[in-house]
């Protein structure tokens, strides 16, 4: 999930948090209201001078970002209960709501009024306030959230907030005209612009393949997640630079392995190729068994595999 050169171990445990929320069940399918509420909580310590990661109120101004929020983003449903994720967003553990007396809250207000009685306001726990601070993470949160909980609804989103200028370029790889944002912020990533580059190109690819393995056509799939499905680079780009989607195929993780390590190759037809100094035992699931398979492509022509890249990765394990 993660490229290699990220160390950053907050960064890493806040992806795999928001990427991994516990959603109730409603009648339209999954709850989505932490994840509104995680990007309600960004866009307030983003324009309030008053919110910062170690204290954000439980007010108005959270309540109507909240639905404005919910607004562009599940447009079928009336309104999304701003109390619910208040009450159950802590359970994940990185975020904690408390009363005046700093007290935990345990249980479920039903107004403002009644909130604000009781002083409720809320903050990250201490491993990300730091990270929180900074509008690059809060840039990437908002990302994650919106490709992981919202993807087909996410352009409404960043329609009206805008959105930073390297996520732009590498949404409009495969976007269309009509779902470019109104306006580019010029925010620059600086210290976390590998991760973004590296999780555009998953997104990218991911998407184009339908979270389905090339190959193998195997798709498996929990909640959110697609955790035995990759996108593989074809021409690595620690040597390469390019992040392009046409540089990356969706496969599996053993066939991803065998593509990497130069066990099979593709053809200028888009057919597997095995390496013929493989050795392996012969069961269902041989490699040998894939040759000349077709694999499944993208169905924009300008979106499939690139073809030199294609034939330097056979150049480069011998093909």
């Amino acid at each position: 999930m993660f490229p290699t050169f990220l160390t950053n171990t907050p960064l890493q445990n806040l992806v795999t948090q928001l990427t991994h929320l516990k959603q109730g069940g409603v009648s339209s399918g999954k709850a989505l209201h932490k994840p509104v509420m995680l990007l309600a909580l960004m866009d307030v310590l983003e324009d309030s001078g008053r919110a910062k990661p170690e204290f954000i109120p439980i007010d108005e101004t959270l309540y109507d970002r909240f639905n404005e929020t919910w607004g562009k983003l599940i447009p079928e449903a009336k309104t999304g209960d701003f109390f619910q994720p208040v009450l159950y967003l802590p359970n994940e553990r990185f975020w904690t709501v408390y009363t005046r007396s700093n007290r935990p809250v345990d249980k479920k207000y039903n107004t403002l009024k009644g909130a604000a009685a009781d002083g409720l306001w809320s903050r990250f726990n201490e491993e990300y306030t730091t990270l929180l601070a900074s509008s690059e993470v809060r840039e990437i949160v908002r990302m994650v959230i919106l490709d992981t909980y919202f993807p087909n609804t996410k352009y409404h989103y960043w329609a009206s907030q805008g959105q930073a200028e390297l996520i732009a370029e590498k949404e409009a790889l495969i976007g269309v005209e009509e779902r470019t944002p109104k306006y580019v912020s010029r925010l620059q990533f600086v210290q976390f612009e590998g991760f973004v580059r590296h999780w555009k190109f998953r997104e990218n690819v991911l998407g184009l393949y339908d979270h389905t393995c090339c190959i193998s056509g195997l798709r498996a799939q929990k909640e959110m997640w697609h955790p035995l499905v990759d996108a593989c680079h074809i021409q690595d780009h620690a040597k390469s630079g390019i992040d392009h989607p046409t540089n990356g195929l969706a496969l599996c993780k053993n066939l991803h392995a065998a593509f990497d390590s130069g066990l099979i190759a593709l053809s200028d037809e888009y057919r597997v190729l095995v390496n013929k100094n493989l050795k392996e035992t012969d069961t269902a699931y041989s490699l040998r068994r894939l040759t000349g398979y077709p694999i499944r492509l993208p169905a924009r022509p300008y979106l499939r595999p690139e073809l030199e890249l294609v034939r330097l990765h056979r150049k480069q394990w011998g093909f």
